[in-house]
């Protein structure tokens, strides 16, 4: 979560399960290394468990 000045924000527990928000996107896992390579992965696959996103962007 940001607050108003754009810096992350812990969350409790009690705000995440209350929270009706979720991430909806996917992206094919490129990572030849990983057991879910070349599928296509969500954030609703992972629902009640702990997760980060990270967008990269390199030159």
């Amino acid at each position: 979560m940001l607050s108003a000045d754009g810096i992350a924000a812990i969350v409790s527990t009690a705000e995440a399960e209350n929270s009706s928000v979720i991430s909806d996107f996917s992206l094919v896992d490129v990572n030849v290394n990983s057991a879910t390579h070349a599928q296509s992965l969500s954030p609703r696959d992972y629902l009640n468990q702990v997760s980060a996103y990270y967008f990269g962007y390199g030159l």
